[in-house]
């Protein structure tokens, strides 16, 4: 049977621990006194990702990347995944969960599953592709457009129709090409 206190994460009490001691103190090391503010996220922190370690023992078949431990409080455990699909086989094997946990030293009074998916760093989005279409429907839509009166319209779509592909639709039929008039082929 494990330590119970290693899966307490009720709040450390609180003593101001910064100004007592030597100075000039590392930022590693100020930061992981306990009992200051940073001491006690720090250690909370550490004991949550110990925490999803067990987790991911008990639940070998979802992969440890789609699943985190958000918080433990009161005998209550709340898990997110990155994606419904992810967070509806949790809820499947949460009674497996619980056996496997409570056997690891954990009092559970309750697990909740959320969904919350990947959050990137600013700057780290990609830039979304541009559709592309086939030659023989951009050649489509330019004759269009030579038809449309409204300027506008006319400039949209003769835009869209510069979005073709650089090799022809293999799924379109061989046609006369718009500009020469010749079969491909």
């Amino acid at each position: 049977m494990h330590d119970r206190r290693f899966f307490d994460l009720s709040p450390l009490p609180k003593k101001n621990t910064v100004t007592q001691g030597r100075f000039p103190v590392s930022m590693g090391e100020w930061l992981a006194r306990e009992g200051g503010d940073f001491g006690d996220l720090l250690a909370a922190a550490r004991r949550l990702r110990a925490l999803e370690r067990v987790v991911a023992r008990c639940l070998p078949e979802i992969p440890a990347h789609h699943l985190r431990a958000a918080r433990y409080q009161d005998g209550r455990l709340v898990l997110e995944t990155d994606s419904p699909v992810w967070s509806a086989r949790l809820r499947y094997q949460t009674p497996s969960l619980r056996r496997c946990l409570e056997r690891e030293g954990l009092d559970l009074r309750e697990i909740l599953v959320r969904i919350a998916p990947e959050r990137r760093p600013m700057g780290t989005l990609t830039a979304s592709r541009s559709a592309r279409i086939s030659r023989e429907s951009a050649g489509f839509i330019r004759r269009y457009a030579a038809t449309v009166r409204d300027p506008a319209l006319r400039a949209a779509l003769e835009r869209l129709s510069g979005r073709h592909q650089d090799t022809p639709d293999p799924a379109a039929p061989c046609a006369p090409d718009d500009e020469t008039g010749e079969t491909p082929g």
